[in-house]
């Protein structure tokens, strides 16, 4: 299915990431705000669902690629424009989520957040474990 296997490990991370942030969050708010706030979490962890997705759209469409040596900049670029995508749906999520009615602010911005920071920190991750073919073929020839 796909040529690199950090995908589906991108992929996997980006899953239990997001239910594990998505999780802790719904029940802090439980917890503090009650059922409303657990509501306002859950809407918020959805909203933040765009974020792991993203991250898995910066690797997967690049895959085609794998092997060529223009890899590693088409996955840099999806990433870096993936981080400012990230950024700005953030604040859009949050504007919108802080303006509907009934919605406990900061439940939702909480999970939001969350979700977000696990997204990027996910990101980091992966990202510091690409390599391109032409790195390990240099990585062989010096040892």
């Amino acid at each position: 299915m796909f040529r690199n296997p950090v995908v589906l490990r991108a992929i996997a991370m980006s899953a239990i990431g997001w239910t594990c942030a998505s999780f802790v969050a719904c029940l802090l708010a439980l917890v503090v705000a009650g059922p409303q706030g657990l509501g306002s979490a859950a809407v918020g962890a959805a909203a933040g669902l765009v974020f792991p997705v993203l991250t898995v759209l910066a690797l997967a469409i690049p895959d085609r690629a794998y092997g060529s040596a223009r890899y590693a900049a088409r996955v840099f670029f999806g990433f870096l424009a993936g981080f400012v995508i990230k950024v700005v749906l953030f604040f859009v999520a949050l504007l919108v989520l802080l303006d509907v009615v009934g919605v406990v602010p900061g439940a939702a911005y909480g999970a939001l957040l969350g979700t977000a920071l696990v997204s990027l920190a996910i990101d980091v991750f992966v990202a510091n474990g690409i390599r391109s073919p032409a790195d390990e073929r240099l990585a062989r020839e010096s040892s």
